[in-house]
């Protein structure tokens, strides 16, 4: 049975996998864009962007996952 790692990306208040990240622009200098693209590198595979619920601002959940070996 083929078994699953998941992350996933919050962007209202930079959050990645539950901890706060405080690094600008993003993570490690690199754009969202450019970090999406960096986990899709590295076998993450982006399944589903929803909206944050609750939040004052337009924040939304990336969320990620890829093959356990």
């Amino acid at each position: 049975m083929q078994k699953w790692e998941y992350r996933w990306i919050n962007t209202s208040s930079l959050y990645l996998d539950g901890k706060k990240i405080v690094k600008e622009p993003f993570i490690d200098g690199k754009t969202l864009f450019e970090y999406i693209n960096y986990l899709g590198s590295k076998g993450w595979e982006l399944v589903s962007v929803t909206p944050a619920k609750g939040k004052s601002k337009k924040s939304y959940y990336y969320w990620f996952k890829r093959p356990v070996e």
